[in-house]
Parts: C-alpha cells; structure tokens; sequence
C-alpha cells in the first residue's frame, strides 16, 4: 500500500471493526399541514368571535348601569324634594294654618288621658269658635238672571234632588262626657 492511499484511508483503531455502510430508505411523505393550519384558523377566528361577543356583552351592561345610576340620582333628588315638602307641610304654622280652613279652633283647656290607669286630666270644656264677621259678597260679573255655581257646592241638574252634604259641628263630642 502506498502511502497516498494509506492517507485517503480513513484512520481505525487495530480493534475495531471496519463499519459498513448501508442505504436509509427514504422518509415517509410528511403529513399534509393544510388541517392543522385549518384547525389553528379556526381556533382563533371563534376566540376572535368570543371576544367579539363578550366585549359587546360588556358595553351593553355598562350601558345599562350608566341608565340605572342616573335613574337613581333622579330618584334621590326626587326624594329629597318630597322630605323637603314633606317638612314644610308638617311646619306648625301650616298645620294651624289648614286645621283653621277645616273648621278646627284652638282649645285653651286641653285634657290628657293617663294611659297607665286610664284617669283623665283636667276638665273637659269644648272649645268655642271665634265667630269672625263674614265679608259682604262682591257683586258678581254675572248677567242679570244668570245664576253663579259656586265651586264650593254642587246644584242639582233639572229633574235630580240637591244633594245635601253634612255640616260638621263646630264642638266635636267629648269621649266620657264632662267629668
């Protein structure tokens, strides 16, 4: 052997067997990649969709908290006003005010019921009204042989009864009499 082609050779070792080649066979075709992209696609589009969906959810309640809040502040100065008029309406002068329209007079002899032992108080004494002189009527805008409705009571229609309505006593009965 030469020295040329005992260079080409490969170097081994004294103990190892020579190696032999032999012919791979050819790789199996790759599965095709088009269903799996396919699946990716899909995937992600009904993700997107999802997300799509659940934003507009999301707005739509917002939307419905945003109406709600102001329906409440609405609510809440609604509120307020009522208390306000509420408090304005249980003023003492008010009250005064409306029990004297209503007929009611100011007792200057209150009695009061004990309500452990049920024994009244002071002496019943009903309450007189202040007789106060009425003011003459204006003279009305009607035309002569014309007759005024007044608000106040009703007038019978041809062929009905007036109805008449209670008058309400000026001393209201005493519970238990004078004692």
């Amino acid at each position: 052997m030469s020295l040329i082609e005992s260079l080409a050779r490969p170097w081994r070792e004294p103990d190892q067997p020579e190696r032999q080649l032999r012919v791979v066979p050819a790789r199996a075709e790759a599965p095709a990649r088009a269903p799996f992209v396919l699946l990716v696609v899909a995937v992600l589009g009904v993700g997107l969709v999802g997300l799509l969906l659940l934003n507009t959810s999301l707005q739509r309640g917002s939307f419905a908290i945003h109406d709600l809040k102001r329906q409440t502040s609405m609510l809440a100065e609604r509120e307020e006003d009522l208390d306000q008029r509420v408090a304005r309406l249980k003023a003492p002068e008010n009250l005064a005010g409306r029990a004297q329209r209503m007929g009611m007079v100011p007792n200057a002899n209150p009695v009061f019921l004990r309500l452990s032992d049920g024994a009244v108080l002071g002496e019943a004494v009903p309450a007189e009204a202040r007789v106060k002189p009425r003011p003459k009527p204006k003279p009305s805008s009607t035309p002569a042989g014309a007759t005024a409705v007044s608000p106040a009571r009703p007038t019978a229609t041809p062929g009905q009864t007036p109805v008449q309505t209670p008058q309400a006593s000026p001393t209201p009965p005493t519970p238990g009499g004078n004692t």
